[in-house]
């Protein structure tokens, strides 16, 4: 996981997976408003974005479920 995501999932109140979960929903928002305008280089930084916490939900979510 980057370093941005550490940093948040650790500071945040919230449980891992709600955090992994919102930080798809608000990348995808961001990818999909800035495709909107054509800023299309920085829609493909933030679909990427939304990708990486995806992954990271999901294996958060296997781990998880093994444990």
């Amino acid at each position: 996981m980057a370093n941005p995501m550490r940093r948040i999932v650790s500071s945040s109140k919230d449980d891992t997976a709600t955090d992994l979960s919102l930080g798809v929903q608000w990348e995808s928002l961001r990818a999909a408003c800035l495709g909107h305008y054509g800023k299309t280089e920085m829609a493909d930084d933030c679909f990427l974005r939304a990708q990486k916490y995806d992954l990271e939900l999901e294996g958060f979510l296997e781990r998880a479920n093994k444990g």
